[in-house]
């Protein structure tokens, strides 16, 4: 955990670069108050240490309302890596410290059971797919979302739904130097600054995270997580850069989510195949409606 490096994002192109604020506290993000760090549901986001082919690197993950009770969200750079021919470079030995700060995990560490992510991130890359999901062991025989609570979480939501909010982003950066090193909780109150149009990703901004702070969840409509940190979305990502890309959390998200969470109960799958013979937006309508989970608040 000492050694591990904030792992950067994956290249994107989108918006110009922004000036970057004046303050050393880089304002309008926000350092989450310490005696807040194993409250709800501050406690529920947290850092996600790994390994890529033996180096130790970081990010950041949300723990989110799951069937199994033991999900972490996170970005899909931050599970896997795509190799070309076909070949994936998995992470090894993910553990997750939820409430992470300046070295202490107060609420102990919670290693991996299994990862997963979308194929199209995995073996291709694919910018649009980037999230992962993974699923935690138990702390003395109790899954994490018993103990701690979780995020609620969305997928396939309609785009109006984005437009005209301020989306609160959660993760660990390490950058920009020197303001920020990784070691505390950083939030963002940012609003919805439109889709990337290469990727149909969600941009927010003014937000300074890089680095570190891939994989954080963003939070709107009382506890829902409907998207994470993915990637710079300026042209030229520079300590400047204040506009940050997301994962749109659609189909390919939720399988990978229902996979890893123990299933979708029957009678909610069935709901969800009748929507899929609607059509336009009374189909996504009617997905986003099945497919959005309630925050578990202890």
């Amino acid at each position: 955990m000492r050694e591990a490096v904030p792992l950067d994002g994956p290249s994107g192109a989108g918006l110009e670069s922004e000036p970057l604020a004046g303050s050393s506290a880089i304002p309008p993000d926000q350092e989450i108050p310490a005696e807040l760090d194993t409250t709800y549901p501050y406690r529920i986001h947290g850092r996600l240490f790994l390994r890529f082919n033996g180096q130790p690197n970081s990010c950041s993950a949300t723990v989110v309302t799951s069937f199994s009770r033991d999900l972490i969200l996170t970005a899909g750079h931050c599970v896997s890596e795509p190799r070309g021919g076909g070949q994936v470079s998995w992470a090894t030995d993910l553990l997750f410290a939820p409430g992470y700060r300046n070295g202490v995990a107060p609420l102990g560490g919670y290693p991996a059971v299994t990862a997963g992510t979308p194929a199209l991130w995995a073996v291709a890359g694919v910018i649009s797919f980037d999230l992962g999901i993974v699923k935690l062991a138990p702390a003395g025989g109790a899954a994490i979302q018993d103990l701690l609570g979780s995020r609620g979480i969305s997928f396939n939501r309609v785009s109006k739904s984005f437009k005209g909010k301020t989306l609160q982003a959660f993760g660990y950066p390490a950058a920009p130097n020197p303001d920020y090193d990784g070691e505390r909780p950083i939030l963002c109150n940012s609003p919805f600054l439109g889709f990337e149009g290469f990727s149909g990703s969600p941009v927010i901004g003014p937000c300074h995270q890089q680095q570190g702070a891939s994989g954080g969840g963003w939070v709107q409509n009382g506890g829902i997580v409907t998207s994470l940190t993915s990637h710079s979305a300026c042209r030229n990502p520079t300590p400047s850069c204040t506009a940050v890309a997301g994962t749109y959390l659609g189909t390919g998200a939720f399988k990978v989510y229902s996979a890893l969470g123990g299933g979708v109960p029957k009678k909610l799958k069935k709901r969800i195949r009748g929507c899929k013979k609607r059509r336009g937006m009374k189909r996504q309508r009617c997905l986003s409606r099945y497919e959005t989970f309630r925050p578990v608040i202890r």
